[in-house]
């Protein structure tokens, strides 16, 4: 909410991200004049400013990433000739996700996996069986 609130800049997420920020206590008061829906099945250009033309705009295509959250997404952008991968917090890795990581310049990947939190952690038995 304080990202909207402050800064006054579009957030791109998927239809389903939205729909659940539209209604979350911290957000639903701000999100709805930045949202910018990334459509489902195809790539978007993210636009930065508007004296850039529009093809010269990044090219961003997103795919979901498997996790306990709402619709967690990665992002493969094509820009000026050249190709970027960022997924976080993934839970695995999706076929998808290996495509764009294959034919992209740069790849960011960050996961994590800390065995005395997830044991020791509020989780139920069946998603500590599922993680481990």
């Amino acid at each position: 909410g304080s990202y909207c609130k402050h800064l006054k800049k579009p957030v791109y997420a998927t239809a389903v991200l939205h729909e659940a920020l539209a209604h979350h206590t911290f957000t639903k008061d701000y999100i709805s004049d930045y949202r910018c829906v990334l459509p489902d099945d195809e790539p978007v250009r993210i636009r930065l400013r508007v004296d850039i033309p529009e093809e010269d705009l990044p090219l961003v295509s997103h795919f979901i990433v498997p996790h306990d959250a709402t619709q967690t997404v990665g992002y493969y952008i094509e820009w000026s000739g050249v190709s970027f991968f960022l997924m976080t917090d993934a839970g695995r890795v999706t076929d998808e996700a290996v495509e764009y990581a294959r034919k992209a310049d740069t790849v960011v990947f960050e996961s994590n996996y800390d065995s005395g939190m997830l044991i020791g952690g509020p989780y139920t038995h069946e998603l500590k069986m599922r993680i481990c």
